[in-house]
């Protein structure tokens, strides 16, 4: 998984066929306030995997989503969701994880902070149905 964002903004296609939709609108987290290690700092952007999904899927949305890739992070929990997400649908895993690596996202590990962070938002969106993944990516936001 690449560890540094590029400037690149052109869209990737995907190298695998899919049919059916992802299980979110493609949704880019903006990003402020914390700056600790391994956290979104001003200049960058939270993304989900529904988002890359959307991106992957050349989905609505996908355009705001490409112009966030440079200075883009994903949880490595997401990165995990998008990369299951291409294997349920075929694709060998090393294809899989090609196609997210070109994406060259800055990769965050879910340490023990963001999982802290991310335990600390069930009470107020257990009622939405948000997931650990959902959850994952707004703590590091």
């Amino acid at each position: 998984m690449p560890k540094t964002s590029s400037a690149s903004t052109s869209r990737p296609t995907a190298t695998w066929s899919t049919n059916s939709s992802p299980s979110g609108a493609a949704r880019p987290r903006a990003r402020r306030r914390n700056t600790r290690a391994g956290v979104a700092s001003v200049d960058e952007i939270v993304l989900d995997a529904s988002a890359i999904i959307a991106l992957l899927r050349d989905e609505p949305g996908r355009e705001l989503v490409a112009a966030s890739l440079a200075g883009g992070i994903l949880s490595v929990v997401n990165a995990a969701e998008v990369l299951t997400w291409a294997v349920d649908r075929g694709a060998p895993i090393g294809q899989a994880e090609s196609s997210l690596d070109a994406l060259d996202l800055r990769v965050v590990p879910f340490d023990r902070d963001i999982a802290v962070a991310a335990a600390a938002l069930r009470p107020a969106t257990r009622k939405l149905g948000l997931s650990l993944g959902d959850r994952a990516c707004l703590a590091l936001a």
